[in-house]
């Protein structure tokens, strides 16, 4: 039984609970000390004369007890029954005890009133902060946020020295201290504002996660992530700076057992005293829940969660899933027998995962099947695919007779991890040409049977009996239907998106190995069709498409070549000329992209995966896109630099326009103008430094002095006649 648990019992209030805990705790021999914290929180949040009752039980019970302990629990026993007198004199004669010895006590002690008849409450409250206050610690108003730090004591005097922010020092004498001021940690935000910010703006860098609780606790325990920001903005952080810190420190706060996130945008932030245990927000996420499949997520996520911190499942919280979800099926076996049975094989799935051998859910779920007159539709109707494999398991237990049949309906439904073991029954029932019949089928109108067609792509473990086609055929299947769709071919659009995703699935099994084989056998005459298929196909991402387009391109490398026709240097988009200046740049900014960017985006992907639960991880797919964002940059940059060519500047016409040319022209009102056109490394429209292979830059190329022209510059297209051409890289600055 631990302290955690009293605490736990405490905070929620439930008197009888934490007195059951107690008396056992007692029982076995506890000392008086462990159990003052939670009854210190107990009776702050109950106020109830029991509680005294609980609190004499305990002295009485405890196995050791020191003076501070017993005043602590007598204390508390006085607050709940302040007319007690009994209680009264015993928590006098404690503090004599405890603190008798230091000067000025008895003074204090008849200030205090608890020698008197002053309230008890107030009496306590003077005399546990003055008796054990002492330089360096920090006070704030009980009436408002006043922070002030205790900078002399003199208990002989009853006197007590408190500095307030930059002010000048102030001397209270007990009584006046004491209902002026209580207790508070120099880590409280509300002490960093106000007496040491130097001291806040350190921590928000090096620990936030303190700096967020303290706010909270200052809060009533809970705020939104707006609320934060109002805060700590513009006083302690810039507001360019927030984002960036609120993504580091709401990583952090995700990792802290005192911390729980919900909702979003604005994210709330909730404080617990009480350190929440992996299995304490699993558990509130089930309470939450109601229907098996979510069940399932929730607990597989916490079997991960638990694996990646090396740890085993905690077998009392399993323990107590598995009674909360069969009392479950217990009660809705009768009226929904669908979701029971669903229930049944997610506590078959986490018994499995978690290494626990239980044969009571399993056993349930065999029951149901026997007892169902359509055992097909309980299964057909189960809402995650993991469970198909427990579920026809479970029925060739309850039913080996009927298994064949009831596998054979199912074919088509099923999902395709689960087609292998169908079929093993069907082939051992005597049905494999009905199954072959279905498998026709599929091949016949493969967008209505998606999973099937996944099925036999990726290669059934049984064959016999299936008549499949050879992988060519497949596959010219496969790739006939994905040039179809949307075109000749048009389904519901759901139907089309989930046939596209399953085959862009199957055919990337083993990193594309099967559908790479069928395209080197392609003849010659048909890669032509081909090659235009995967040119258009749409729907199976770029990555897809372009691995296929490529096996075929080795195979047949002559559907890739062209007919060479002779180019002017800007009309050819196969090189990209540019300065030797224009390059080195171009060169940096991939360096930097590579060695710096991508490093850091790497770093960002593993900090938040490291947080688990990937499938809600808001930073994990916001680092996933910035990955693909600045992966798509990379395949831009390196494509530019394997086409680029640098020119010098001997290589600038002097009779036309062309790359490299300053060109002085004139408008229609007399205005001229010089430009100069360069490649898109160097371009710079701001300065007339312009791209050659921009629509405008073509324009101008090849043209020579005399020739008119529409253009337009920035200010509308007009008339442009060119006066003047010369070499612009000669003395140009874009050449350095």
């Amino acid at each position: 039984m631990s302290q955690s648990e009293l605490l736990r019992l405490a905070e929620s209030g439930d008197l009888a609970a934490f007195e059951s805990r107690c008396v056992e705790l007692l029982g076995s021999g506890a000392r008086l000390a462990e159990l003052v914290a939670p009854f210190e929180l107990l009776g702050a949040k109950v106020r109830d004369e029991r509680v005294a009752t609980l609190g004499q039980t305990i002295i009485e019970g405890a196995a050791e007890a020191d003076s501070d302990a017993l005043l602590c629990v007598t204390r508390v026993s006085l607050l709940a029954s302040p007319q007690d007198q009994t209680l009264r004199t015993q928590t006098i004669e404690l503090y004599r005890q405890t603190h008798g010895e230091k000067p000025g006590f008895d003074r204090l002690l008849d200030v205090s009133g608890l020698t008197g008849d002053r309230p008890a409450r107030n009496a306590v409250r003077l005399l546990e902060l003055c008796l054990t206050l002492k330089k360096g610690d920090t006070l704030l108003s009980r009436t408002e946020e006043q922070a002030v730090e205790v900078m002399d004591v003199d208990l002989a005097s009853g006197l007590f020295t408190v500095r307030r922010g930059a002010g000048r020092p102030s001397v209270l004498p007990a009584i006046d201290l004491s209902r002026e001021f209580e207790r508070v940690e120099r880590d409280d935000f509300r002490v960093l504002k106000q007496l040491y910010p130097d001291r806040l703006r350190d921590m928000l860098d090096s620990d936030p996660v303190t700096v967020v609780i303290d706010i909270l606790k200052s809060h009533g325990g809970g705020m939104d992530q707006d609320s934060l920001k109002y805060e700590l903005t513009p006083r302690f952080l810039a507001p360019d700076e927030w984002a960036k810190w609120w993504t580091k420190a709401r990583a952090k706060l995700k990792k802290s057992q005192y911390i729980t996130l919900s909702g979003r945008a604005p994210v709330y932030i909730e404080y617990s005293a009480q350190a929440r245990t992996l299995e304490d927000e699993v558990w509130e996420r089930l309470e939450g829940q109601k229907e098996p499949e979510q069940w399932l997520a929730t607990i597989e996520s916490y079997l991960r969660d638990k694996r990646a911190l090396s740890e085993e499942p905690a077998q009392e919280f399993i323990d107590r899933v598995h009674g909360r979800i069969v009392d479950h099926i217990k009660n809705i076996r009768k009226y929904r027998p669908s979701e029971a049975l669903a229930s049944a094989l997610v506590v078959e799935r986490m018994d499995r995962q978690a290494g626990i051998s239980d044969d009571a859910a399993k056993t349930l779920a065999i029951d149901m099947l026997k007892e169902s007159d359509d055992a097909a539709k309980l299964l057909a109707g189960l809402p995650d695919n993991n469970l198909w494999e427990l579920g026809f398991e479970a029925l060739e237990v309850a039913n080996p007779e009927a298994a064949p049949g009831v596998g054979l309906t199912l074919m088509p439904l099923a999902p395709a991890n689960v087609l292998d073991q169908l079929y093993a029954s069907v082939y051992a029932g005597g049905r494999a040409a009905e199954a072959a019949a279905i498998a026709r089928t599929a091949m016949d109108a493969p967008v209505d049977y998606p999973e099937i067609m996944y099925w036999l792509w990726k290669g059934p473990k049984q064959t016999d009996g299936l008549d499949l086609p050879a992988d060519a055929d497949l596959f010219a299947i496969i790739l006939d239907t994905l040039d179809a769709l949307g075109r000749t071919l048009i389904p519901a659009a759901s139907k089309m998106r989930t046939f596209r995703t399953r085959i862009r699935a199957a055919l990337g099994l083993r990193d594309f190995s099967r559908a790479t084989d069928c395209l080197k056998g392609i003849e010659a005459d048909r890669a032509v069709t081909v090659r235009q298929q995967l040119l258009r196909l749409d729907g199976i991402g770029d990555t897809a498409r372009d691995r296929l387009a490529e096996a075929l391109r080795e195979a047949h490398p002559r559907l890739w070549v062209k007919k060479q026709v002779q180019l002017a240097p800007w009309e050819d988009d196969n090189i990209i000329l540019c300065t030797t200046a224009g390059l080195r740049r171009r060169q940096d900014e991939r360096d930097d992209l590579v060695n710096v960017k991508m490093r850091e985006n790497a770093q960002r992907i593993g900090e938040a995966a490291a947080l688990g639960d990937l499938s809600e991880n808001s930073e994990y797919k916001f680092a996933l896109e910035e990955r693909d964002l600045l992966r798509g940059r990379l395949a831009t940059l390196n494509n530019e630099l394997s086409i680029a060519q640098t020119i010098q500047p001997d290589d600038v016409p002097s009779d036309y326009v062309g790359v490299g040319s300053r060109v002085r022209i004139r408008g229609l009102t007399g205005d001229e103008r010089v430009i100069l056109f360069v490649g898109p490394f160097e371009a710079d429209a701001d300065r007339d430094v312009f791209n050659y292979r921009a629509p405008l830059g073509q324009k101008f190329m090849g043209t020579k002095v005399g020739t008119t022209l529409l253009a337009n510059l920035g200010n509308g297209e007009q008339e442009y006649e060119i006066l003047a051409v010369e070499n612009g890289l000669a003395d140009s600055p874009v050449r350095q």
